[in-house]
């Protein structure tokens, strides 16, 4: 198995037409002048914008491709009393549409028109576009230099001054942030001027009514034209009651007066009671702790430090751990070198970023590596029990992670399973002491919106940008390298891949498809449902992004990944109707899976074990799976399908197999566990209880013949037990009492 990125072959060239576009992106969607005589000629900026902040400025922009001055007001600036400062070369004074402006006086003339000619004595200094939002905005003055910080490099951090305001103008906070830096991968690599930020509050605070916190997230979605890729994935895991989901609000942001364009301002992942409520095992691990956790030293276990060999992790040398270290974790798959701090690799080349604690001690470090350790074992052995006798679902909440999965296979998410798949694991004093998918983050390159392709199983490539294929199902393991598998050792199965070996697995999946998500995408993709509220919602917003960044078009405006379109509606249209076909389809291959499926399980429960019945039976048995194998032919929902098992299974419970007397249990042979459920039948019975039993029990239970099940038959079978051992002979069935004293 193979994942081609990029093609493969076209990488080099992908890579370098994604950087040229880059390159001409920066040089035509920078602040640009007209030309250096009007960028002598004026500078403009309005301020009283913003009541809580009379000081604050808004620049004036030149947008070289549309050849125009724009003005970005956000929602809140009241147009009718805005102060207009402006340098100008020469004495004549700044006409807007032949209306004499005075620098640093107010005016209402932005709210009498959106467009203006200005001038300056007899110089034409072009057109002025005034543009105001629908959103809330944030706007941060950021400390000296801190620009230049923010554009240099993500690793680096500044501070400054925020306003936060909703759309009406009410504060939601103002203040200053502790640290402003730079976030993202490719979101930071391709996102030309338009970067994302991470930022820390002093102190935990709510934000637009989101619940309160200190590290928030401002996600650029430059790559993403619609920017509604990651709400989207968000709603999806809400409606599919996923514990943790992320919330977020889209605003516009202003960085030092300069209009940023639309961002969405999002709760971060990580362990907080407000975010992933889980056992704080590092806030626990500080407590008893001197130093910060932070100054420890970082060191390595099998192997180097960044040579992620299978078997290897990274832990630090803390002193002191709490008495309980079994959670809370939270974990993602990460791509190889990407993680920040602590990891560890699994045996089969899985590598697993430990995010919190974010300072793992070693004895924190080896327990969350055994769990999981312990758990691929069990996904890749043959009975889905690892050499401990435990079922993987002892470790893993396999609803959450079927559902995690889907969200991933249906926008088909070229990061998959390779990064930004988040597991979560609480304490086992608190919680149910198994590994949860979730939350749900970064899904700017899925929707069809970057071109990947992957080998399946039988062979044939499949593409991230085919609304009617399968694609994360096939992506193989996170930390899977082509060129270097052989000499590592990974291997190319993810752990998806290996579950859907499992029929149990891939009925219970393709069931929550069918229970859950095609219900939620049903109400998506309605032409007038949630992705279309969510695009009218922000659309006033997206037009002013539109024209800041020119986000529409191919290149060089798409760095990366097909076009979606050409206007804002297109671009989430593009998304709307790709998950409708995709709707379509899934529904078709999960129910082609589960009938797979069901088939199977049908001809193991029937032909696996007609020896276990006599010719009559037998007959009966062929009968009734010919007649459920039509049935299953003929389904067309998966609940359908299920019925058709249940109905099968029951059916079979009341066809007793070939007679041995004494096997209760059904397994071959008469043995102490017999005696035992026998006896445990018959105590239900005596206490009320409804106690099942199929017919080959009750036929195989009732050793003296009697009619009904009881506490001598018990003995009995205890008898033949013990004679067996000790080499007598104790044959059943045996004669019936003359007076059973037993209630059937």
């Amino acid at each position: 198995m193979r994942i081609l990125r990029g093609f493969q072959i076209l990488i080099p060239v992908a890579a370098a037409l994604c950087f040229a576009g880059i390159s001409a992106f920066q040089s035509s969607a920078e602040d640009q002048p007209v030309d250096a005589i009007e960028q002598s000629e004026i500078r403009l900026s309005v301020s009283g914008v913003f009541a809580q902040d009379e000081a604050a400025q808004i620049q004036m922009i030149y947008v070289d491709w549309a050849e125009s001055w724009y003005l970005f007001l956000p929602a809140a600036a009241d147009r009718t009393n805005l102060v207009v400062s402006y340098e100008i070369a020469g004495d004549a004074p700044l006409l807007l549409n032949e209306t004499t402006v005075i620098s640093g006086a107010a005016t209402d003339l932005f709210s009498t028109e959106d467009t203006f000619k200005m001038q300056s004595g007899d110089s034409e200094l072009g057109t002025l576009q005034v543009m105001q939002s629908n959103l809330g905005c944030v706007y941060v003055t950021l400390a000296e230099g801190g620009m230049e910080v923010l554009s240099k490099s993500k690793f680096l951090e500044t501070t400054g001054t925020a306003l936060m305001l909703d759309a009406a103008g009410g504060v939601q906070y103002q203040g200053t942030p502790e640290i402003i830096k730079g976030r993202g991968n490719s979101s930071w690599d391709y996102g030309g001027e338009k970067k994302p930020y991470n930022f820390k509050l002093p102190k935990k605070t709510s934000l637009y009514g989101m619940g309160a916190a200190k590290k928030w997230a401002l996600i650029n979605n430059f790559l993403d034209h619609s920017m509604l890729r990651n709400e989207i994935a968000f709603a999806m895991s809400r409606q599919a009651a996923l514990a943790y989901t992320p919330d977020s609000v889209f605003v516009d942001l202003y960085l030092d007066g300069d209009y940023r364009g639309v961002y969405q301002l999002s709760e971060r992942v990580h362990v907080h009671e407000e975010r992933v409520a889980i056992a704080d095992l590092e806030e626990d691990t500080q407590d008893i702790n001197e130093k910060p956790l932070e100054d420890y030293p970082l060191r390595v276990a099998g192997g180097t430090l960044h040579g992620e060999e299978n078997g290897s992790y990274h832990y630090y040398e803390i002193p002191n751990d709490p008495k309980d270290i079994t959670g809370g974790y939270l974990i993602q798959f990460q791509i190889r070198g990407r993680a920040k701090r602590g990891e560890f690799v699994t045996n089969r080349g899985v590598i697993c970023e430990i995010c919190a604690p974010e300072y793992a001690s070693k004895a924190q470090t080896e327990y969350i590596r055994k769990f999981v350790q312990e758990l691929e074992d069990a996904i890749y052995s043959d009975t889905g029990c690892n050499s401990l006798g435990k079922h993987y679902s002892t470790y893993l909440d396999v609803d959450s992670f079927a559902l995690g999965y889907l969200i991933q296979e249906i926008t088909e998410n070229t990061d998959g399973t390779a990064t930004s798949f988040y597991f979560y694991k609480d304490s086992d004093l608190t919680g149910d002491g198994k590994l949860h998918y979730g939350p749900v983050w970064d899904f700017d390159l899925a929707y069809q919106n970057y071109s990947l392709a992957v080998q399946g199983p039988d062979g044939k490539l499949h593409y991230s940008v085919l609304p009617r294929d399968i694609y994360v199902r096939y992506l193989p393991i996170s930390g899977y390298e082509p060129e270097t598998a052989a000499e590592t050792g990974i291997a190319a199965l993810s752990w998806i891949r290996r579950l859907w070996e499992d029929d149990a697995f891939v009925r219970r999946t393709a069931w929550l498809y069918e229970q859950k998500m095609d219900a939620i995408l049903t109400e998506l993709v309605d032409p007038s449902g949630a992705i279309a509220q969510m695009r009218d919602a922000i659309a006033p917003a997206a037009e002013m992004n539109r024209i800041r960044w020119h986000m529409f078009g191919g290149k060089p405006y798409k760095p990366l990944g097909p076009q979606n379109g050409i206007t804002y509606a297109e671009c989430v249209e593009y998304i709307r109707k790709n998950l409708a076909a995709r709707q379509q389809f899934l529904h078709e291959d999960f129910l082609a899976e589960s009938i797979r499926c069901c088939q199977e399980t049908l001809n193991r429960l029937t032909i696996d074990c007609l020896a276990a019945y006599d010719a009559e039976e037998q007959k009966q048995i062929a009968a009734l799976q010919k007649m459920q194998s039509d049935q299953l032919a003929a389904v067309k929902t998966i609940y359908e399908a299920e019925a058709i098992m249940q109905e099968m299974e029951t059916a079979l419970a009341e066809i007793p197999r070939t007679l041995c007397y004494g096997d209760f249990i059904a397994n071959g042979t008469v043995e102490l566990e017999d005696a035992q459920t026998v006896l445990t039948y018959y105590t239900e019975i005596m206490t009320g209880k409804n106690a099942p039993i199929t017919a080959t029990q009750r036929r195989n239970g009732d050793v003296d013949q009697n009619g009904i099940i009881d506490v001598t038959d018990a003995l009995h079978i205890l008898l033949h037990y013990t004679s067996e051992i000790v080499g007598l002979d104790y044959p059943l069935p045996v004669k019936a009492a003359a007076n059973p004293q037993a209630v059937a």
